[in-house]
């Protein structure tokens, strides 16, 4: 297996056309890496502007979004051709890759993230490992002491993704649920269930209501994965809570998936 991963020219500089023959001539698994929390570049015009189609620069809170992996992942496969035609893998930070005056990037962040990327159809992960910048710098982030809160984190996310690999790996059941735009989501079909990701797409805290229309005459709990909670749904409605721009609930809803199956 070829596997390359790209940087800024393919996510914001290239034309469509340039950006694709890197995307699909080359190897058969691709990536790009854009490190929303940390780069202290990529809010700029020219960059992250391309969010704004390049009107503007992006504030911070538009900016230092965990969502915005999504959008590179969007990017990158929006370049595939034939559509579908090739794996996109996310690339997420794990440190300080900048010496400068950003933050490093903090466990609820990569968290986010990963799972952003996983939304909006990351088929795998890849952590950056350096740490250039900040008070734990190292080539290997991960086997630090001073990253011991971090490595536990993602130990903890890890081992949640290998946990619910096979609902990851089932099929999307596209337009099955419907909120509002500051919030994301995708969800997935495995074992007659139905497995909402959802993740907030604003830094400010939110109340979310999710609305599946084919379950419209039915009622019951959904499972908040991880959290040890549950909620009650009616007429196919239920609604959560998101703190802040970090915040991601998977949900289950047990048996719900023939009802919703085309």
């Amino acid at each position: 297996m070829a596997y390359a991963n790209y940087g800024k020219g393919v996510t914001f500089w290239e034309s469509d056309g340039e950006a694709a023959r890197f995307v699909n001539e080359y190897q058969d698994v691709v990536s790009a890496d854009n490190y929303w929390f940390t780069d202290p570049n990529i809010c700029g015009k020219s960059e992250g502007g391309s969010l704004v189609k390049g009107e503007r620069s992006l504030t911070e809170s538009e900016c230092r979004l965990p969502a915005n992996y999504g959008w590179t992942v969007d990017r990158v496969r929006s370049l595939v051709s034939p559509e579908g035609s090739k794996p996109v893998w996310s690339f997420v930070e794990v440190g300080q890759p900048f010496d400068a005056s950003t933050e490093a990037v903090t466990g609820p962040q990569i968290r986010a993230a990963v799972w952003n990327s996983i939304i909006h159809g990351a088929r795998g992960i890849v952590y950056f490992n350096h740490s250039f910048g900040g008070g734990c710098r190292s080539f290997h982030v991960l086997r630090e002491g001073c990253a011991q809160q971090t490595r536990a984190e993602v130990t903890a996310l890890n081992r949640q993704l290998a946990e619910l690999a096979p609902v990851l790996n089932a099929p999307f059941l596209d337009n099955a649920v419907i909120h509002n735009e500051t919030v994301q989501s995708a969800v997935k079909v495995y074992d007659g269930s139905l497995f909402i990701l959802t993740s907030s797409a604003r830094a400010a805290s939110q109340d979310a209501v999710f609305e599946l229309p084919c379950l419209a005459n039915g009622g019951g709990n959904v499972t908040v994965l991880g959290e040890n909670r549950s909620l009650n749904m009616e007429k196919g409605t239920f609604q959560d809570s998101f703190p802040n721009g970090n915040a991601v609930h998977l949900y289950r809803l047990d048996g719900a998936a023939p009802l919703c199956m085309p």
